[in-house]
C-alpha cells in the first residue's frame, strides 16, 4: 500500500507521528481495519523518516500492521510479510545495540513479530513452520518477564527506544503477560490442528490462566478461552474437567450477555453434549452414521439425565425466541433433543419431536436436501426402536432415494442407509406386536 506524504494539517513528522500512533490505536480498537491499515502504513512512513531503517519503533509500527492485516482482515500473506519485515529490522537493531532498555524491547517485539508469523503459517497450514515460530516467541517472551521481574530496578522503557518520545506504549509485566496469552492460544490452536489435544489442553488452560490474571475470573474474553479448552479436554475424554470449562463459560456468558443470549444457547448445548459423553455407552455421537453405534444412555444418572434434557429444552427455547423455529439453529437444537430422547431409550419422544424436525428441514433446506435425508434417516432409527417397523423402512428408503440423488449412490451415507435397509429385510421384522418384543432392541445408528 502506498502512503502520500502530503498532509493536510501540516505538522513535523514528529507531530503527524503522535497523531496517526493514537488515531491507528483507536481504528484498532474499534476493529475498523480497513482505517487500521491505512494509519499504521502512516506510521510506518514516518517512523521511517524520523528515525532511519534500523529502529525498534519502526518494527513496532510494521508488527502493529501485521497483527491488523490478520486480526481484522484475515490476510495471511500482508501479515506475513509485515511481520517478517519487523523481525529483519528488529535482527539490525539488535547488532547495534547497547541499552538495556533498547534490548529489552527488542526482544519483546521479536516475540510479538515471531507470534504474528506463526500466527500467518497456520492460516496457510505450513505447521510445522508456524510450531518454530510460535515456540521461538515463547522463549523470548519468556526471558522478557525474567528480565523484567528480575533483572529491570528502573522505570519501565518506552516502546519506542527512545527517552525523549512522548508515545505512552510501555513494555511492562502487563504488556508482557498479554504476548504470553496470544501465543499460549496459538501454540494451542496449532496442537489442535495437529491432533495433539492433551498438549492443547494445556496450553489453553495456560491461555485462562494468564488472561484471569490480566482480566478477572468473570471477563467475557475467557468465554470463548474455556469453550476451546473444553473442546480439548473432551477429545482427551477428560469429560469432568470440560464441564467445568463449559459450566464457568455458562455463568460468565449469562452475566455478560444475559440469560436468553444465543452464546448460551451455544454453550447449553455443549455442556449437554459433554454430559453424554460422560457415560460409557454414549461415546460415539448419533450423527456418525455408523451401524454399530450404540444408542443408550443407560449409565447416566436419573438427575443427570434432567439436566441434560433441560439445557437442550433451554437451547431450543433460546433459539426459536431469538431467530425462529425454522431457522437452521434452532432445527439443529430440537434435532439434538430427539437424538437425547433417543439415547434414553424415550422413543415415542423421539419420533414425536424428529417428525417436527423433518417437517422444518423440508421447509427450510428443501425437501430432497442433505438435511432433510439427515432427518428422515434419524426418524427412521426412532420409530425402529419405538417396533414401528413399517414406518421405519419408510423413512429409510426416502433417506436412501435422496441421498443417492444428492450424493451419489456409493456415497457412504447412501451405503450406510442401504446397509441398514439390508439388515432389516435379512432379519425379517415387522411392526412390533408380541414377536418383536421378545428379540433385542434395534439398537443401531443408521
Amino acid at each position: 500500500m502506498e502512503f502520500n506524504m502530503q498532509d493536510n494539517d501540516g505538522g513535523t513528522p514528529e507531530q503527524l507521528r503522535v497523531d496517526a500512533l493514537t488515531q491507528a490505536a483507536q481504528a484498532t480498537l474499534k476493529k475498523d481495519g480497513d482505517t487500521a491499515v491505512q494509519l499504521w502504513v502512516k506510521c510506518c512512513a514516518l517512523s521511517r523518516i524520523i528515525f532511519g531503517d534500523a529502529h525498534v519503533e519502526l518494527a513496532r509500527c510494521h508488527i502493529e500492521l501485521a497483527s491488523v492485516y490478520l486480526e481484522l482482515k484475515g490476510f495471511w500473506e500482508q501479515s506475513l510479510s509485515h511481520a517478517v519485515k519487523g523481525r529483519d529490522i528488529l535482527l539490525l537493531v539488535e547488532k547495534h545495540v547497547t541499552s538495556h532498555d533498547t534490548r529489552l524491547l527488542a526482544l519483546y517485539h521479536n516475540s510479538w513479530a515471531c507470534c504474528t508469523i506463526g500466527r500467518a503459517l497456520m492460516m496457510c497450514d505450513q505447521l510445522k513452520e508456524a510450531g518454530a515460530s510460535l515456540r521461538d516467541a515463547e522463549l523470548m517472551c519468556t526471558e522478557c518477564g525474567k528480565i523484567i521481574s528480575c533483572s529491570y530496578s528502573g522505570p519501565s522503557p518506552r516502546a519506542d527506544g527512545n527517552d525523549d518520545s512522548t508515545h505512552p506504549h510501555i513494555v511492562t509485566m502487563v504488556t508482557v503477560a498479554r504476548l504470553e496469552e496470544d501465543i499460549a492460544c496459538a501454540l494451542a490452536r496449532l496442537s489442535f490442528k495437529q491432533n495433539n489435544y492433551e498438549l492443547a489442553g494445556r496450553y489453553f488452560t495456560k491461555a485462562v490462566d494468564h488472561h484471569i490474571s490480566h482480566h478477572g475470573n468473570s471477563s467475557e474474553g475467557l468465554i470463548v478461552l474455556l469453550q476451546e479448552l473444553a473442546r480439548a479436554e473432551g477429545y482427551c475424554k477428560n469429560y469432568s474437567a470440560a464441564a467445568k470449562a463449559l459450566s464457568t463459560a455458562l455463568d460468565i456468558s449469562q452475566l455478560t450477555h444475559g440469560e436468553e443470549s444465543e452464546g448460551v444457547a451455544y454453550i447449553c448445548r455443549a455442556l449437554a453434549s459433554i454430559r453424554l459423553m460422560s457415560t460409557k455407552d454414549a461415546l460415539m455421537s448419533l450423527e456418525d452414521g455408523d451401524v454399530t453405534t450404540h444408542v443408550t444412555i443407560s449409565e447416566l444418572s436419573t438427575e443427570d439425565a434432567a439436566e441434560v434434557e433441560q439445557l437442550l429444552r433451554r437451547a431450543e427455547g433460546i433459539m426459536c425466541s431469538l431467530l425462529g423455529e425454522e431457522h437452521c439453529e434452532a432445527i439443529e437444537c430440537k434435532e439434538d433433543l430427539a437424538r437425547f430422547y433417543l439415547l434414553a431409550s424415550r422413543y415415542e419422544e423421539a419420533v414425536s419431536v424428529q417428525r417436527g424436525v423433518v417437517k422444518l428441514k423440508k421447509k427450510t433446506f428443501g425437501t430432497r436436501s442433505r438435511e432433510a435425508a439427515y432427518s428422515y434417516k434419524l426418524l427412521g432409527t426412532a420409530y425402529m426402536s419405538a417396533g414401528m417397523v413399517q414406518e421405519s423402512r419408510k423413512c429409510l428408503e426416502k433417506a436412501m432415494n435422496i441421498y443417492s440423488s444428492v450424493l451419489g449412490e456409493n456415497h457412504k451415507e447412501t451405503v450406510c442407509v442401504m446397509r441398514s435397509l439390508d439388515l432389516m429385510a435379512s432379519f425379517g421384522f415387522s411392526d412390533r406386536q408380541d414377536p418383536l418384543h421378545s428379540r433385542p432392541l434395534f439398537r443401531t445408528v443408521v
